[in-house]
């Protein structure tokens, strides 16, 4: 059981874990995260779309017997718990490519290298520190859960391109990801791009293989459609916290489809002032979570895969591109928390970037030259536990002053 990926997926979990924990808010904190907290605990409605899949899970969750966790502090380490499963899956997932040199959809493979798996373990530790993620982390939200399912998805999705003979089971764990992700949040209507492109990608066996793929809709649909089922169930018992009432099919529909906030154009940006500062942000976040060093080699990633893997370099694209282009075009409050997925891809670039000096005429590079790249790499690590430490320590953080300001904003005139 403890083999090399075993012994690298449960490092990467219990040390970014860890982190969080001692950097973890103790009570409740911020505002939706109040309302989650709310939310849970009476097993009510939250505001639209409703995040079913979230408070089921963290439901059941609040029942563990955590020593030393009040409530509050239960629901803000699942954050922590799926932040870490995620930076474990992405270790797996950049192992993977790295241990296939990086081929996708195509037929060639390498042994593993002792390289390889040290460029995983390290670059999986930049995004699990890095500010987006690790701001998410310490408290109660959708967001890490998010991030989770959709590494999942990318592990799932790549593997298939891969082993071709679990190329089945891994399609499975694909649509039942992808399709949980609907009952999560709706930002990922990103990633339907995606998969087409990857249906396409797979279209002969989608032909040869019709009963399988007819099997595979269903899965995506019952993981994305049952768990709303909840919701009107719940409201007509009238809870506290019971947000738009939707215990009749037309406040279901505009509940979970967000029409409060989906119906106003004013929300939505292209090609205008604010989508443009949308995109100098994005480019600013991937900044504030790589720093130049790490953006060098993302740079040099993009240029290895686009020139040697075409196939992995549009899968990634658009990951990216899918990731941010809600985020950039819809005016939210949760920006940096939208763009996490996108960093995914970033990441994966940046190893391939650490691989590919590896590869450069390898022959030449001595022992301390190679030291010095995975040095470089490390450094990156702890130059984003140290950035991140202190405005990511919430321990003593209880925001009075934001909660009666909210109250205070409730009462009328």
């Amino acid at each position: 059981f403890l083999n090399r990926k075993s012994i690298g997926f449960l490092s990467v979990f219990f040390l970014t874990l860890l982190v969080y924990y001692l950097t973890l808010a103790r009570t409740m904190f911020w505002i939706d995260s109040a309302i989650y907290l709310t939310v849970i605990k009476e097993f009510g409605i939250a505001y639209p779309p409703g995040f079913p899949l979230y408070i089921i899970i963290a439901k059941l969750w609040s029942y563990l017997p955590l020593p030393g966790f009040d409530f509050a502090q239960k629901i803000n380490f699942l954050s922590a718990v799926f932040a870490s499963l995620t930076s474990g899956v992405l270790y797996l997932t950049i192992l993977k490519l790295l241990e296939n040199k990086f081929y996708f959809f195509e037929e060639k493979f390498s042994s593993s290298q002792f390289i390889v798996t040290l460029i995983a373990f390290f670059s999986s530790l930049v995004f699990g520190f890095s500010h987006s993620l690790w701001y998410q982390a310490t408290y109660a939200e959708v967001y890490t859960f998010h991030a989770f399912l959709t590494v999942l998805t990318i592990y799932f999705l790549i593997s298939a391109g891969i082993d071709a003979e679990k190329q089945k089971r891994y399609l499975i764990g694909a649509a039942l990801s992808f399709g949980f992700s609907f009952a999560n949040h709706p930002m990922v209507v990103g990633f339907i791009p995606l998969f087409v492109w990857y249906l396409i990608k797979i279209r002969k066996m989608f032909f040869s293989e019709k009963k399988f793929f007819i099997a595979l809709v269903v899965i995506f649909m019952l993981a994305g459609l049952l768990p709303y089922v909840y919701i009107p169930i719940r409201s007509l018992q009238n809870p506290e916290m019971d947000w738009g009432n939707p215990e009749n099919l037309v406040n279901f529909i505009n509940h979970v489809t967000g029409r409060h906030w989906t119906g106003e154009k004013t929300l939505f940006v292209f090609l205008n002032q604010k989508f443009f500062e949308n995109v100098g942000n994005w480019i600013s976040l991937s900044y504030y979570q790589f720093f130049s060093i790490g953006l060098i080699f993302i740079s040099i990633g993009l240029f290895y895969v686009f020139t040697r893997r075409w196939q992995l370099f549009s899968f990634l694209s658009l990951l990216i591109i899918g990731a941010g282009f809600w985020a950039t075009v819809y005016i939210t409050g949760e920006y940096e928390s939208w763009l996490i997925p996108a960093h995914l891809g970033l990441v994966i670039f940046m190893a391939a970037g650490f691989y590919a000096v590896f590869q450069w005429r390898l022959q030449k590079l001595n022992s301390v030259f190679r030291a010095a790249i995975v040095l470089i790499l490390i450094f990156i690590v702890f130059f984003n536990l140290k950035n991140n430490w202190l405005t990511m320590d919430r321990r003593q953080n209880f925001y009075p002053e934001e909660v009666g300001h909210n109250i205070l904003k409730s009462v009328e005139d």
